[in-house]
């Protein structure tokens, strides 16, 4: 009973129903743009997202830009590459199946939408181990930011099982270095 006392009274102190409850989110509609953020703060657009709600949260239908990547052959298969003078950054199709949809819980669909695989420009071939995760939040505002994370993508050279995710938030590294060109991601 003092609890609900002391909670019903800061609720009416500062004034706001939300305190006691978050809104739930990942229930979004509509379009929305990706952009990968450089150092800089620079956003180049790679993406569009076409969000419609469903009972659990959202679905989705992506739709990439590749009118600022480059094509390169690398490691006997093809790879669009943006590209700077320090990195390249090569988009990883997910090659297995996905529901294309997102919850207040789950963003992982999301985030496999954009994989990717950094090298240096002169570097011969691709290294799977050089993956690029951007790890998902939607944030109070409703648009989403994906933070860099490195992590071995040899994992997805054998299918998993139908909607497993064999990518898992214990296997991603914190991009310590600050080497990455484009260290953040931003869904709005």
């Amino acid at each position: 009973m003092a609890t609900y006392f002391v909670l019903k009274t800061l609720a009416i102190s500062f004034g706001a129903t939300t305190f006691l409850s978050a809104p739930a989110r990942a229930d979004v509609s509509g379009e929305k743009s990706v952009y990968l953020v450089s150092k800089s703060g620079e956003e180049t657009k790679v993406a569009t997202l076409n969000f419609s709600k469903n009972a659990t949260g959202s679905s989705y239908k992506l739709e990439y830009d590749y009118s600022k990547f480059e094509e390169h052959f690398l490691s006997m298969r093809p790879f669009k590459c943006l590209q700077t003078s320090a990195q390249m950054l090569c988009h990883l199709a997910y090659p297995y199946k996905s529901r294309h949809a997102i919850s207040k819980d789950d963003l992982q669909d999301l985030e496999y939408d954009f994989l990717y695989i950094h090298k240096a420009p002169g570097e011969y071939g691709i290294n799977f181990w050089n993956g690029i995760y951007y790890k998902i939040s939607q944030k109070p505002d409703g648009t989403f930011e994906g933070i860099l994370m490195e992590t071995d993508m040899d994992v997805l050279a054998s299918p998993p099982e139908d909607y497993t995710r064999p990518i898992t938030h214990g296997a991603l590294n914190e991009n310590e270095d600050g080497k990455h060109f484009y260290p953040k991601m931003l869904i709005k």
